[in-house]
């Protein structure tokens, strides 16, 4: 082979390995740079891995409560209500005393009292205002309440109690359970206690 011919063999040769090597070099830098740019999920573990960015979550947002109109009370609800209220609270004070209390009890219910009714308690509070020799007192919790009768100007609600009855001392006692039917009559306006009858 002349020499010419052999040195230009060995150059495209070389030439040629060395467009193979650009070429594999090429196309591994391109595998590199997509396995840069592919995201690996990793099984749906809830955990995050460092080879996997963090996604923000997209949440639907939270639908929104059936809103329930609300309903005002009528004027007989709100009646009801208040006498329910009034009667328990006076039932507890009323059938609450102690002989060393002077009426304390009736007297503080005054303002809930029609005329009528505070001038009985007045006229009690007179009679009953000698002192007690022994220690008697009572004790009063309102336990259900009841109307039974209610009209325009007049209602009459019916109070069970538990009472517990103590004389000599508060360890001589006993436990009892007593109805007080409360009368209310209307004036200017104004709900009041016209009577209170132990059933």
């Amino acid at each position: 082979m002349p020499r010419g011919r052999t040195i230009f063999t060995i150059i495209a040769i070389i030439i040629l390995l060395g467009v193979i090597t650009l070429a594999i070099f090429l196309i591994m830098k391109q595998k590199v740079d997509e396995n840069i740019n592919t995201v690996i999920l990793p099984p749906d573990t809830g955990q995050v891995t460092t080879n996997t960015p963090e996604v923000p979550a997209v949440t639907e947002p939270a639908p929104e409560p059936e809103s329930v109109p609300l309903i005002a009370p009528t004027e007989e609800e709100k009646t009801r209500g208040f006498l329910i209220k009034t009667a328990a609270a006076f039932a507890e004070r009323f059938g609450s005393y102690s002989s060393q209390s002077n009426f304390e009890n009736l007297l503080d219910l005054k303002m809930l009292m029609t005329e009528r009714m505070q001038n009985w308690v007045d006229s009690l509070v007179v009679a009953g205002s000698a002192p007690a020799t022994v220690y008697y007192g009572l004790t009063t919790k309102a336990l259900n309440t009841e109307i039974k009768n209610l009209d325009a100007t007049s209602a009459e609600v019916l109070v069970s109690t538990q009472r517990q009855e103590s004389v000599g001392s508060e360890v001589n006692s006993k436990v009892y359970y007593q109805d007080i039917l409360i009368s209310f009559v209307k004036e200017a306006g104004l709900w009041q206690v016209d009577e209170a009858r132990w059933q």
